[in-house]
């Protein structure tokens, strides 16, 4: 004698549908977090780009041996309590106007906070600040700021 089964086995039209819509559920969230990830990629991208830029700036200003002379790479003057403004791009070419860079993704502010005349011992302070993009005023998306201490006596 043969049995028939009395339920089917296999899936029902309902389960498979709330299947599909807990999936699609799922997968629509993570499709909305890509862009919240890649806007975080590109800040730190430029981060460590601004942070890069700190440091060589911090060596070129190391190279200046006494008051009054600029620096060899970035022309700054030491001291210099107006400040000197450049635009850099990701290839490190730099210049004093925008107009002539247009690429330009950094703008520097580098500018003399403290310098002791007359005294020895005393470091010269020099304030870095970083800033992007460059044709940005006021509007910043990021900016990185140090304070340089330079023995140039």
């Amino acid at each position: 004698m043969k049995r028939f089964p009395s339920q089917s086995s296999g899936f029902s039209l309902v389960e498979v549908a709330l299947a599909i819509g807990i999936a699609g559920f799922c997968l629509i969230s993570i499709l909305g977090l890509i862009p919240v990830g890649l806007n975080v990629a590109q800040n730190a991208s430029s981060q460590t780009g601004a942070v890069s830029l700190i440091s060589a700036i911090a060596a070129d200003l190391r190279e200046v041996s006494t008051t009054g002379t600029a620096s060899p790479y970035f022309k700054i003057t030491i001291p210099d309590t107006t400040g000197k403004t450049l635009y850099v791009d990701d290839g490190g070419q730099y210049t004093t106007d925008l107009q002539k860079l247009p690429n330009a993704r950094y703008r520097v502010e580098v500018k003399t906070v403290s310098a002791v005349s007359g005294s020895t011992g005393s470091p010269t302070m020099q304030k870095v600040v970083v800033t992007w993009p460059a044709r940005a005023s006021g509007n910043n998306v990021g900016m990185a700021e140090s304070i340089l201490a330079l023995d140039l006596n």
